[in-house]
């Protein structure tokens, strides 16, 4: 997900603008880590019913980011790769996941979107809560950095 995802909100993208690159990141990466928790959850209720062994459902994670060369800060939620015993047998809950996201003409198996399905049901919560989050975490950057410099003002000896 990119800033360009919060259309609508000028006022918070020219604040984040305003911060610099560094502090945005820093700004909206706890944004993002928030506002993908509810498509994690809706994600493991979606795959529920196809329930065999808990794999996939404990397999979905979600990471937020931004490297220190871009300029933006990013979100997933997806699959950990992470092969597991069951049944005697190692399976591997990121196959497992690809076979049912997008089907299989070898097994005809249909598609059951689980992922995109929870990304566009959860769309106007993810806005929401990127937006809320953003300009409290941008509050609160500018609080700490406001103290930050009080007490540094304050500690200095002034000259006679």
């Amino acid at each position: 997900m990119s800033l360009s995802m919060l259309r609508g909100e000028k006022e918070l993208l020219l604040a984040l603008k305003d911060l610099g690159d560094d502090a945005a990141k820093r700004v909206m990466r706890s944004a993002i880590s928030k506002a993908l928790t509810p498509v994690k959850q809706q994600a493991k209720i979606n795959i529920k019913p196809h329930r065999r062994s808990g794999a996939l459902e404990k397999a979905i994670s979600k990471k937020a980011g931004g490297k220190k060369r871009s300029k933006k800060a990013w979100g997933k939620v997806y699959v950990k790769s992470k092969p597991q015993e069951w049944e005697g047998k190692k399976i591997n809950p990121v196959k497992y996941a690809g076979i049912l996201e997008f089907g299989s003409l070898r097994n005809k198996q249909p598609a059951t979107v689980f992922m995109r399905r929870a990304l566009a049901s959860r769309r106007g919560q993810i806005k929401m809560i990127l937006k809320t989050e953003g300009w409290k975490n941008m509050v609160d950057l500018s609080m700490k950095t406001m103290r930050k410099r009080n007490t540094m003002k304050a500690a200095r000896p002034r000259s006679i």
